[in-house]
């Protein structure tokens, strides 16, 4: 079964934190606002004005190791990698079996890399194979996330070539991210404590996809289909 390795990198960590701000094109249904709604005004103000990504990724590292109110993350961080390890681990191979079962193929690759960071937004890499989780969050809540975006890179990976025949890429990112509702099915019980939710602008959508899904639960049938109503 494929393996996930989990880290903490601040370099990492600071690209996530300015990403938004100089990637505004980058997929996300999070309005820009809200996004720059959740840094510090003075180091929002510092990064915007700096000259390049360089420079920006170099305020972000600087605030990152140098947070006095916060001073105390790093061997917090250290703890909750372990114990995120030992909670996966626990669990790893009943998802992935029942996520190969769900898209009848083998999982793509034996390797991911999971991510600590203290920004709240989660992106993830399809080149690449790794995604983050949010430091911040609890470790039920975690775990959601996993599999939220494994689920992601495996039906990008596996599909997008289908997809992009009939979907913009508006249209595949919203189908994306609506089937994440599958992981809240009877597929995935007794693996995630706690439900995914999904965003709210794409309820009603989850919604018609369960329903698709319940018909047959079988996903070469499902995915025809999905694709006509998303």
């Amino acid at each position: 079964m494929p393996n996930i390795v989990f880290y903490y990198s601040i370099d990492k960590d600071a690209e996530n934190w300015i990403g938004r701000i100089f990637d505004q094109e980058s997929a996300s249904f999070i309005p820009q606002k809200d996004i720059l709604d959740k840094y510090p005004k003075n180091l929002l103000d510092k990064i915007q004005t700096a000259g390049d990504y360089k420079e920006a990724k170099q305020i972000a590292i600087d605030f990152l190791k140098n947070d006095a109110i916060k001073s105390n993350k790093i061997p917090i961080i250290e703890e909750e990698l372990k114990a995120l390890k030992v909670s996966w681990e626990a669990r790893e191979n009943h998802f992935f079996a029942a996520l190969e079962k769900i898209f009848e193929e083998p999982i793509y690759t034996k390797n991911f890399s999971g991510y600590l960071t203290t920004f709240f937004k989660c992106p993830y890499s399809e080149k690449e194979n790794w995604f983050m989780v949010n430091f911040w969050s609890s470790l039920p809540e975690q775990i959601t996330t996993i599999a939220h975006e494994i689920l992601h890179l495996q039906f990008l990976h596996q599909y997008r070539p289908l997809l992009e025949k009939s979907l913009d890429e508006e249209k595949i990112q919203k189908l994306k991210e609506a089937l994440t509702f599958i992981l809240n099915e009877k597929e995935f019980y007794g693996i995630l404590l706690k439900p995914d939710k999904g965003y709210e602008e794409h309820a009603i959508l989850r919604e018609k996809l369960k329903n698709l899904w319940r018909e047959t639960r079988k996903f070469h049938l499902f995915l025809p289909e999905a694709i006509k109503i998303t």
